[in-house]
């Protein structure tokens, strides 16, 4: 690598004036380029922005309509399922009368056969009573039978006695 040798200042400075006025021929060119440059730029950015806010402009249209058509099939989602609970409300429904009705035809069967067990128990009942009623007179008698030759015996007794206690 070589080392640049040191200018004097009066060499730069004639140099420097025979490069300056070729050198604003090019700083005005570029200058013209530049703004001609910017003004490209701005009309492309400007087409860019409006072609945005088309974009813009079409996304949001198709946005609410995709909202709508959400709310459509929403309410359309909303309007099976209540049709369906209402089905299902109705099977419901078909389903305890149905559960009733056979409760209370259980029931009723239940009670008739209670009411016959009743009966039976009554009867038996009854008729043991009677056995009981028939057994006590039976007893009443043989007491009667027995009671009354002791309590004659006793009173024939007791007279002796005092017959002979008396004499």
């Amino acid at each position: 690598m070589s080392v640049p040798q040191a200018i004097s200042v009066a060499e730069a400075l004639a140099e420097t004036m025979v490069v300056e006025p070729a050198s604003r021929s090019d700083v005005q060119k570029l200058e013209a380029e530049f703004r001609l440059a910017r003004q490209e730029s701005r009309f492309e950015l400007d087409k860019l922005n409006a072609e945005i806010g088309k974009l813009r402009q079409e996304l949001h249209a198709e946005i609410g309509k995709l909202r709508q058509e959400l709310h459509a099939e929403i309410d359309k989602l909303r309007q099976e399922m209540h049709a369906e609970i209402g089905k299902l409300r109705q099977e419901l429904h078909a389903e305890i009368d149905k559960l009733r009705q056979e409760m209370h035809a259980e029931i009723g069967k239940l009670r008739q056969e209670m009411h016959a067990e009743i009966g039976k128990l009554r009867q038996e009942m009854q008729t043991e009573l009677a056995k009981l009623r028939t057994e006590m007179a039976t007893l009443k008698f043989d007491l009667l039978r027995w009671i009354v030759p002791l309590i004659l015996a006793q009173m024939a007794m007791t007279l002796g006695l005092f017959v002979r206690l008396s004499l």
